[in-house]
């Protein structure tokens, strides 16, 4: 359960983890999860703080584990994604983001999926993901100048 008092608990490590104080972080984390042991906050703030230490297997389980009590959240869902991304695996990215390319205004699903198809050289899906994203994302996000070059290149345009 979620109440405001857990939250209020849990606000000095989602502080350490803004703050880059990843091994803080996870003790705290851990020993939290020690009273609160399905809370998805905290099980995906230990997930991230792995991941930023390169400690993949560990951030996968949590992930992971977010999305058994939760198979709808998208951020655990979404990083989960980015993990298996960031280790080449392209195919197991996608896959792991298709349930939120339904969304439309999902664009950083929409952008990474279209980074991952350049990656596997399948630019028409990438085209069509990036032309979703770019309706959705902010100009002022820091990848959109990005989104633009890319579906620039794919078109075969000056960006």
């Amino acid at each position: 359960m979620d109440t405001d008092a857990t939250r209020r608990e849990l606000q000095p490590l989602v502080d350490l983890v803004r703050a880059e104080r990843y091994d803080a972080a996870i003790a705290g984390l851990q020993e939290f999860l020690a009273q609160h042991s399905d809370n998805e906050v905290a099980i995906g703030l230990l997930g991230a703080a792995y991941f930023q230490i390169g400690m993949l297997a560990r951030a996968q389980s949590c992930y992971r584990r977010v999305m058994e009590l939760n198979p709808a959240n998208p951020l655990a869902r979404f990083q989960l994604g980015m993990l298996h991304f960031s280790q080449q695996e392209h195919r197991v990215a996608l896959e792991t983001w298709a349930p939120l390319l339904g969304s439309q205004q999902d664009f950083m699903a929409h952008f990474h999926s279209a980074l991952a198809l350049v990656e596997l050289g399948e630019t028409a899906r990438a085209r069509e993901l990036l032309e979703v994203a770019g309706r959705n994302m902010p100009l002022s996000h820091p990848l959109f100048a990005q989104l633009k070059a890319i579906r620039a290149r794919l078109s075969g345009e000056a960006p």
